[in-house]
């Protein structure tokens, strides 16, 4: 689960996807395939435009599958460089990716609440939230 927090002092409009990417061990991009669909962890709401105030979140359901379905070399990876919205530098993150054969990331929209992520299908919503 990524999650994106305005740190700032004025709202912020988020809009679709964040921009995932796999790096190796020497920090080298990997190829992977990136789908923005449902994944076995959260349904995909979609783009939608949510206008976020200062301290409150968004998250995203960042999933892959290390299954091997073919002879071709499975790939995997060491970090996950994530661009949380157009314009910003993108930050890196330690994570190991067995990505199997199909060397493939299924990453869903930004959401306050992602349906199917506990695995009772209740929906999990971000915790950062200033309180009322």
């Amino acid at each position: 689960m990524m999650t994106m927090v305005n740190g700032g002092t004025e709202p912020v409009l988020v809009n679709g996807y964040p921009n995932v990417s796999v790096l190796d061990e020497a920090g080298r991009p990997v190829e992977v395939k990136i789908v923005h669909a449902d994944s076995p962890l959260a349904h995909d709401p979609g783009p939608s435009k949510i206008t976020l105030a200062p301290g409150v979140c968004v998250m995203s359901a960042l999933t892959w599958s290390n299954a091997v379905t073919s002879y071709d070399a499975a790939g995997s990876g060491e970090y996950v460089r994530v661009q949380t919205l157009p314009g910003e530098p993108p930050q890196t993150r330690q994570l190991h990716l067995d990505l199997g054969s199909p060397a493939q990331l299924t990453v869903t929209a930004w959401a306050r609440e992602l349906l199917g992520v506990s695995g009772t299908g209740e929906p999990v919503t971000c915790s950062s939230s200033p309180t009322q």
